[in-house]
């Protein structure tokens, strides 16, 4: 699951709110004004997405529909606007310049953002995807009913389309992405595409294309980050090592398991998606795990407690590690991991031979090696 304005992705305001710092600049300046006709007074709130702090950018109030912003950052980043509901919002590109906001009452999540170069081009995207994103969403939805009701079959069958309709999106967005190599929005599609099980695109070509500016952007820079750490973890390489704190507080290495073909899964008990996946990942760790198959599980929990209940509810009898620090854990860094469930599958000899199996595919991989 993930982190960002994708279809792919939904966030959690919570957990990417960040903050922004002044700047005198008059070039930074930028308005944000907006129209939402009929809709009732009260608080906007606007935050800043995709960084490491938790604050809010500004607020204002909306009266007779109309509401503005006046920030400064010389950068283009992503920011929440979260309407007085509480429970509405949509995400845009803060950037100098006027930003322009446009919705009905009863599709604000809808709103139209325009103005500058990085929303206007974003709002072609996002039409592109429109139609996959609705089906997507209608996917989650039968998977989750059918896990809460036991139907595995299902779920096996659901996880298999999403798979399949994450990597053909992955595919076209980034090729959208090599066509605009001089948007500051290619640069975040490529890290969008990361963050959905996207390792194994072709990253590295669309970042060798962008523009000198997009590289050393904001997004330009972790995408490079993200570049970097896939080569380290690509097929073929030597997995990197690293340890972690077990449930009951014991320094785990992933070296200790060496001798056996063994799955570093990242996952979290908030990640809808990897809990989905668990059932298939305890019937394939009872099949194979006599055979020489282990499991080590990377939680990116920021609560203890939520994650040793999420071990205890699923039935993940494995080893496990976490640093509790969610998207700042090291070891998701280490190997580049931008978004949820998402997993590596190493030989005895600790080199990476496949990543991203999920559904049947894991266990098929493991058939093939272990049978």
């Amino acid at each position: 699951m993930h982190k960002l304005i994708s279809i792919v992705i939904t966030l959690s305001l919570a957990s990417f709110i960040f903050s922004c710092k002044p700047n005198d600049d008059p070039a930074a300046r930028v308005a944000i004004s907006g129209e939402i006709k009929d809709y009732p007074d009260g608080v906007m709130t606007l935050y800043r997405v995709y960084d490491e702090d938790s604050t809010i950018i500004d607020t204002a109030r909306i009266k007779g529909g109309v509401f503005s912003f006046d920030i400064k950052d010389k950068q283009t980043r992503l920011a929440t606007l979260a309407f007085p509901d509480g429970m509405s919002a949509i995400q845009m590109f803060t950037e100098p310049g006027n930003i322009h906001i446009k919705a009905d009452r009863d599709e604000v999540t809808k709103a139209e953002v325009t103005g500058t170069a990085t929303n206007q081009l974003n709002e072609e995207f996002k039409k592109i995807n429109s139609t996959i994103e609705s089906k997507y969403n209608e996917l989650m939805q039968i998977g989750s009913a059918a896990q809460e009701s036991g139907n595995a079959k299902t779920v096996d069958s659901v996880t298999s389309l999403l798979i399949n309709i994450e990597k053909e999106t992955n595919t076209k967005n980034i090729e959208f992405a090599k066509k605009n190599p001089t948007s500051m929005l290619s640069a975040y599609i490529g890290l969008m595409a990361g963050s959905s099980g996207g390792g194994d695109q072709d990253l590295s070509g669309l970042y060798a294309l962008l523009s000198a500016d997009v590289k050393n952007s904001f997004f330009g820079t972790r995408l490079k980050s993200l570049v970097d750490a896939s080569a380290k973890t690509a097929l073929g390489a030597i997995a990197p090592e690293f340890e972690g704190l077990t449930p009951d507080g014991k320094i785990l290495k992933l070296s200790s398991l060496k001798g056996k073909h063994v799955l570093v899964d990242f996952w979290a008990s908030w990640c809808a998606p990897c809990r989905q996946e668990n059932p298939n990942m305890v019937k394939t760790f009872e099949e194979f795990n006599k055979k020489g198959f282990e499991v080590l599980g990377v939680s990116l929990d920021q609560e203890k407690d939520k994650w040793i209940s999420a071990i205890a509810q699923d039935n993940l009898t494995w080893s496990h590690v976490s640093d509790l620090k969610g998207w700042k854990s090291a070891i998701a860094a280490m190997y580049g991991v931008q978004g949820i469930p998402q997993n590596f599958l190493l030989d005895q000899n600790g080199k990476i031979i496949a990543k991203g199996l999920r559904g049947d595919a894991l266990a098929l991989k493991l058939k093939e090696l272990l049978n």
